[in-house]
């Protein structure tokens, strides 16, 4: 079910699987202060729905993330989204190298290691680990 859509990010919601799919899209038109809106609002929806799983697809954005903003999205997203409950996330790589590595530097900040993280470059098999079942 879709539940947010703009310019540059789609975020759908799965029940069942209890998860985010969330698309960046072509990101020549955000700026700074889009790009803190869209955190903002991604923050909102995981708190609404408070998934446990969220697939990220950056194959198409190409916005640069300053180290500025990867401090912002860390304090504005991602410890926002361990409080709410996501602890596993997979990531379609951008085909950007540098949109791909500021993405990358975001996760290897000391609050991007609470999640179980992994790099895709075909959706599919992304999706099959994000949802992947493990026998307790």
């Amino acid at each position: 079910m879709r539940v947010f859509e703009c310019n540059t990010l789609l975020i759908d919601f799965f029940k069942d699987d209890n998860f985010l799919l969330v698309k960046r899209q072509d990101s020549n038109k955000t700026d700074i202060d889009e790009y803190k809106k869209q955190i903002r609002e991604w923050r909102l929806i995981i708190e609404k729905y408070r998934p446990e799983k969220q697939l990220v697809d950056y194959s198409e954005y190409s916005f640069p993330i300053t180290p500025e903003l990867q401090q912002f999205t860390n304090e504005n997203l991602l410890k926002p989204a361990y409080g709410a409950g996501i602890r596993k996330v997979a990531f379609l790589i951008a085909h950007d190298l540098f949109a791909q590595m500021s993405v990358e530097q975001i996760m290897k900040q000391d609050t991007g290691k609470i999640f179980e993280i992994r790099y895709f470059d075909n959706f599919e098999k992304a999706k099959d680990w994000l949802l992947m079942k493990v026998n307790s």
